[in-house]
């Protein structure tokens, strides 16, 4: 059986939701440098598979979870089919009216990198904004 760290387990989880690595990190308080680290680190344990850029799928295979030096946890995993972790996930990000404003004004108009530094916010939530706004190429 594989054992993985409770660290592992919490970004396996947000995976098999379909969540992107990089948006992990940031609902985790992590660098996403180190998410991706932990992501290569599940792969080569066997525990997922990479079956496109950014999509992983969970191959089923048991483990339990570490919880600090007391001890491990079993947790029930080995499902009769590989569970995909990619997918339709809807993340909603609160957006002020003055945001949501701003985006409006300048989303067909100035490149987004620019905007979010602007907004003080990362490109990826930007996106996110401007996607539940319905705006822009991916509204």
């Amino acid at each position: 059986m594989i054992r993985i760290t409770e660290g592992q387990y919490a970004v396996l989880g947000l995976l098999r939701k379909g969540i992107r690595r990089s948006v992990i990190a940031q609902q985790l308080g992590r660098r996403r440098e180190a998410v991706y680290i932990t992501v290569n680190r599940m792969i080569a344990a066997g525990i997922i598979v990479q079956t496109d850029p950014g999509k992983y799928e969970f191959t089923g295979k048991p483990y339990t979870v570490r919880k600090s030096k007391s001890g491990a946890v079993t947790v029930p995993t080995v499902p009769k089919q590989p569970t995909p972790v990619h997918g339709n996930v809807t993340v909603n990000v609160p957006i002020t009216p003055k945001q949501a404003a701003y985006i409006r004004q300048h989303v067909e108009t100035k490149p987004r990198r620019q905007m979010a530094r602007e907004m003080g916010v990362d490109k990826v939530t930007l996106n996110m904004m401007i996607m539940q706004l319905k705006l822009g190429r991916s509204g």
